[in-house]
């Protein structure tokens, strides 16, 4: 495609630049120490690492760990008008959000994935849950993330745009056609595929609950018509048996909560700039720069929240997120005392 000219940016940052920046920053933050966490979580404690599944979530807080620490602090740069070549600083920064945000995102689908064949497949799923077949996996996400970064930066779909903008937009700078395969890669077929499967894991979840409630009803009635020689034994075992169904009630509620957290916060955050990039592809007017600005940061915020919402959920982590931080501010606390 012919290259086109490039205007100098010309626009300065005004005011409302500083408040943005600092939210990024904030975002950066709590991504780079959360998913540290929880990746030190993962390689430190015996109990997380004897579940398969949780070496998803420890690749899934290495790619968001990788985007706070370098894609959103190339955002802040752009927010606060530092001075840049365009075509440079874009060309970096675009190729390593689709990097990071990529594997994040196929992250996602993975565990979705994951979760889906232990639900619905649990003997294939122990046969095959293996940790070859689980870097094997990983690999594979990594490398499809790695081919969209590097062919975002080549000549191929790589343009120079005419327009003058300080945002890093994927429409100014690159292949329309490249755009749409790449949306329906990271974007249409995760969100597709985790709204279905979390929607199956959803319904099953509701279905074991109603299981267990009638396994109640008739526990209760069968006591009720039953011998009463015995009946100290029997109301023993009816209350035992009725608190584990109550636990396992209360765990599958749990579960059907981080399943509607999970997939409306992977929809409210990434949609609204899909649907302004597609719209400004097909000849709609360019949306306010404002909004455009928080859309962009609504995605960078789902990559980051991203493991805190799995994890936050995870009582197992919140055991180990304990005693880690407990040991790092005894650690502090003992070093202060020596200085």
């Amino acid at each position: 495609m012919t290259s086109k000219s490039v205007d100098q940016f010309t626009e300065r940052p005004n005011g409302s630049s500083i408040p943005l920046a600092c939210l990024y920053s904030v975002i950066s933050f709590i991504a780079v120490f959360g998913n540290l966490l929880v990746i030190t979580a993962v390689c430190w404690d015996r109990t997380l690492r004897s579940y398969t599944s949780n070496y998803f979530l420890a690749n899934l807080a290495v790619a968001d760990f990788f985007q706070g620490a370098v894609s959103i602090p190339l955002r802040v740069l752009e927010v606060l008008g530092t001075e840049y070549h365009p075509n440079m600083f874009c060309r970096v920064a675009i190729p390593t959000s689709i990097l990071f945000g990529s594997s994040s995102n196929l992250a996602i689908l993975v565990i979705s994935m994951d979760r889906f064949v232990a639900v619905r497949y649990p003997y294939i799923y122990v046969r095959y849950a293996t940790p070859k077949c689980i870097i094997t996996t990983i690999a594979v996400s990594w490398s499809v993330a790695a081919v969209l970064s590097l062919t975002a930066a080549s000549r191929l779909v790589w343009l120079i745009p005419d327009v003058t903008s300080r945002i890093c937009r994927f429409p100014v700078y690159l292949n329309s056609d490249y755009i749409i395969a790449m949306y329906v890669i990271v974007h249409v077929i995760p969100i597709g595929t985790v709204m279905f499967l979390y929607g199956f894991i959803l319904k099953a979840s509701l279905r074991h609950m109603r299981r267990i409630h009638a396994q109640e009803l008739a526990v209760a009635a069968s006591h009720t018509n039953g011998c009463h020689s015995n009946s100290k034994e029997d109301s023993s075992s009816s209350t035992h048996r009725r608190n584990g169904h109550q636990r396992e009630t209360v765990r599958q509620r749990k579960a059907a909560k981080t399943v509607s957290i999970i997939v409306g916060l992977f929809i409210l955050l990434v949609v609204p700039i899909i649907v302004i990039d597609l719209a400004e592809m097909l000849g709609a007017p360019p949306a306010p720069q404002p909004l455009t600005r928080i859309c962009v940061f609504m995605i960078f915020a789902n990559n980051c929240v991203n493991v805190l919402v799995y994890a936050g959920f995870n009582q197992d982590f919140r055991r180990a997120f304990k005693k880690i931080l407990f040991k790092l501010v005894s650690f502090l606390r003992i070093r202060e005392a020596y200085r």
